[in-house]
């Protein structure tokens, strides 16, 4: 018989974000680039996340990568790129609530998984907006993912040494009216 695992509750006075750590942070170009900088036409995403839990001490460290890669119309790379790469450390009271024992090991609940990534990447919308601020990709705004198809391909999955990625997502810029 096949039980269905129901996800413990999210309590948001029950998780703290401790601290923020930017580990990488800049933008790139070639020399190519450089003599032509014009602001890029698409925009490409791609992002990518990793965890680990310290169960006795209910902390998480949340990592966050994300990339930007700039290209024309017609998708072609102009030879920008930005990269940041950040640690979010949360403090979860009731982490032992989302603790799944499978086998011979244990592993986090996906529903809280998904809630790290979803405050760590919008924290990280207003931190890339303001870094890139006199850049060619000022103006970019991360765009709004659900957490869980971004994180997991099923409701339980070992987040502890994961890392997964977002499928390369392009924004199209869009123009001022004038």
């Amino acid at each position: 018989m096949n039980k269905e695992l129901v996800a413990p509750a999210i309590l948001i006075d029950k998780i703290t974000l401790t601290n923020i750590v930017m580990l990488k942070c800049g933008v790139d170009s070639t020399n190519q680039y450089q003599e032509q900088p014009l602001p890029p036409e698409k925009i490409v995403m791609s992002l990518g996340t990793s965890s680990a839990f310290d169960l006795e001490n209910r902390n998480c460290r949340f990592r966050l990568h994300i990339t930007l890669e700039g290209q024309n119309v017609s998708g072609t790379a102009l030879g920008l790129d930005a990269e940041f790469l950040m640690d979010y450390f949360f403090v979860i009271d009731n982490l032992t609530d989302f603790l799944i024992q499978q086998k011979e090991e244990t592993q986090i609940h996906g529903i809280l998984g998904a809630t790290l990534l979803g405050i760590s990447f919008s924290t990280s919308r207003g931190i890339v907006l303001e870094r890139t601020k006199g850049t060619p990709f000022a103006g970019f705004i991360l765009p709004v993912i659900n957490p869980s198809q971004a994180l997991f391909s099923s409701s339980i999955k070992q987040i502890s040494a994961t890392t997964v990625a977002e499928p390369k997502t392009t924004y199209q810029r869009k123009k001022a009216n004038p």
